[in-house]
């Protein structure tokens, strides 16, 4: 029987900027995985992105609205982008107002963080707008969380900046004086008036705390959806690459996604696993074969085809189809570089697998951490003179992993919608008048 009051209960209406919404890439996995676990009967969610393609048809799916926006990104890594997206946001953007300074130039008239809320604002009816308790806007791009800023202080609303990556502290973008003032005025545009800043890693967390004392600084990492895992068995028995890699009693030691794309300083993890491959006992190399299954750079392939060990190189899948080889393989390869900060979401999907997992690394980080906490992986720092004699002591070793489980479920994208869910909660005690 339906109990008609809390049927008629008005949800509370919870606005996220997020340009990667629709490019199910693993930037977007973060909130979809996210959301479907917070109460669908308390929150209904608007989610501003990017249109892909040009296609703006906003979709209702349950208590979601995703509406897809044209527009130009500023927020890129360029100095002139990055000059050209601070004097905008100063000084040619104004949603009070239809008037601009820099409203006359096309590009400008024609940015992303403008159309995104003009259609937002368009969705919505006036009353309802106003009824919005909370927002949430997501880095990277720094559009987004400009967005979230501008338009929570024009309807007087509670809202969180998160970050997936850092924009100041370890910014992956180009590095000058002049870029450092920029991405700190932005920032400090983006966050000065919000209610809580929240970031995927602890030396993110930490830096947020040192640079902005009283704000309310929260973590809350990248992690894992068990929905994602229910379809491993998905790969068909007769698949010729499934065939080629676990046909006979080689383990593979497998790597899923992009290397140095995602960070420059990951190729030298990659030259020092290659390099530890190739030095590995000829009896130990024959026992093993690699599988890197992603986009790889052109540098890339050439040095993993120099080695004299079996390898297979794979265009990306599916990510379904992807996890299903995960499970498959008997080794994982993770591969960071020198940010202290690292906790990409590649982690969490790896520790959920249950197989060992083998990382290569300039330094000791967030990732590092994670895999000794959880007792999933074993670290190998780039630098360590014994580095080669570790590595293969490692792969002669016969033990199963024995995962943390305290630990582990800290990153199951069910306890961490709760965890959002409660932060949610507080934020609306707190709503402005």
């Amino acid at each position: 029987m339906i109990d008609k009051r809390r049927k008629n209960v008005k949800k509370t209406t919870c606005i996220l900027f997020s340009t990667h919404h629709n490019a199910n890439n693993i930037a977007s996995i973060r909130y979809r995985s996210l959301i479907k676990y917070i109460n669908s009967d308390k929150y209904e969610f608007i989610i501003v992105t990017k249109a892909i393609d040009n296609e703006t048809k906003i979709i209702t799916n349950g208590n979601v609205t995703v509406i897809p926006v044209i527009g130009t990104l500023f927020g890129q890594a360029s100095v002139v982008n990055n000059v050209k997206t601070l004097i905008y946001f100063l000084f040619g953007f104004d949603t009070t107002s239809k008037r601009g300074l820099l409203n006359s130039i096309n590009s400008f008239n024609n940015c992303w963080t403008k159309n995104a809320i003009k259609s937002l604002e368009n969705h919505l009816e006036l009353s309802k707008c106003r009824g919005a308790k909370v927002a949430m806007g997501s880095y990277s791009p720094i559009d987004a969380l400009i967005a979230t800023s501008k338009f929570a202080k024009k309807h007087n609303v509670n809202f969180i900046q998160d970050f997936r990556d850092g924009f100041l502290f370890e910014s992956l973008g180009r590095k000058s004086r002049l870029l450092d003032w920029v991405r700190q005025r932005l920032e400090t545009i983006a966050c000065h008036d919000s209610s809580l800043i929240m970031s995927v890693s602890t030396p993110l967390v930490d830096d947020f705390k040192s640079r902005y004392p009283n704000k309310v600084v929260k973590l809350l990492h990248n992690g894992f959806d068990p929905d994602d895992f229910s379809s491993m068995n998905v790969l068909d028995e007769d698949d010729e690459l499934l065939n080629a890699l676990f046909s006979d009693e080689k383990k593979v030691i497998g790597h899923f996604g992009r290397i140095s794309a995602s960070d420059a300083s990951r190729w030298d993890s990659l030259q020092s696993f290659l390099t530890s491959v190739s030095q590995l006992d000829s009896h130990i190399k024959s026992q093993h074969r690699l599988l890197f299954m992603g986009e790889l750079e052109a540098r890339e392939i050439e040095l993993i085809k120099s080695l004299d060990i079996e390898f297979i190189i794979s265009k990306p899948v599916a990510r379904e189809e992807a996890i299903g080889y995960m499970s498959k393989c008997h080794y994982l390869l993770l591969l960071t570089g020198n940010s202290v900060g690292c906790a990409t979401g590649k982690v969490f999907e790896y520790i959920n697998t249950n197989k060992k997992i083998i990382c290569f690394t300039g330094i000791e980080n967030e990732a590092t951490k994670i895999l000794q906490e959880t007792s999933t992986g074993k670290s190998f720092v780039n630098k360590d003179e014994f580095l080669v004699k570790h590595f293969e002591n490692h792969l002669q070793e016969n033990q199963n992993i024995l995962p943390n489980k305290s630990e582990f479920e800290k990153y199951n994208k069910i306890n961490q919608a709760k965890f959002l869910e409660n932060i949610f909660d507080s934020l609306i005690c707190n709503v402005k008048n």
